[in-house]
């Protein structure tokens, strides 16, 4: 990915929505949504950013795409779906016209067509924080909403990457 094209994505674009993927389960006449936390797509004017937990989730891998995609599974009684959480992360999330003014890529590297770092956070136009960390055991860790504190204290365990880990920033105000 270039990094000039990475920030025509972002710079100025409208939060449009959140989007978790996952399946639906339809056994046993009862349906059940399972989501694929490895995935999470931020839909910004027509373009998505694809945040992708990758490297047996030590890492994060961020790239542009045109569409939300799904890890396939061969099963007639799965459907693929999309959850917006839109309103569950962000603070009138549906209702603002919320920016990001601000990305930060803590450990981050360019390989080929993507970003791959140790966690993003964004500072919202609405003074919100988004934060985006690809180790939990089952993929990817979210924080919105009511978290504007700042990644050092998201479970105490960011201090080592603020400190020492070469960071990325891009002011898009």
């Amino acid at each position: 990915i270039m990094i000039y094209d990475f920030i025509s994505t972002i710079q100025e674009k409208k939060i449009e929505d959140l989007i978790l993927t996952g399946i639906t389960d339809i056994s046993d006449s009862e349906m059940q949504f399972i989501p694929d936390f490895t995935l999470l797509y931020l839909k910004l004017d027509i373009k998505y950013i694809v945040f992708e937990s990758v490297n047996q989730y030590s890492k994060l891998k961020i790239t542009v795409a045109d569409a939300v995609s799904y890890h396939k599974v061969d099963d007639p009684d799965f459907k693929y779906i999309n959850l917006s959480l839109m309103d569950f992360i962000l603070i009138n999330g549906a209702y603002a016209s919320t920016k990001i003014n601000k990305i930060s890529i803590y450990g981050a590297k360019i390989e080929g067509d993507s970003i791959i770092c140790d966690l993003a956070a964004l500072k919202l136009s609405n003074a919100q924080s988004f934060i985006v960390d690809p180790s939990n055991f089952w993929g990817i860790t979210f924080a919105g909403a009511f978290y504007d504190k700042g990644i050092s204290k998201i479970n105490g365990k960011y201090n080592d990457i603020v400190s020492g880990v070469p960071t990325i920033t891009f002011p898009l105000e």
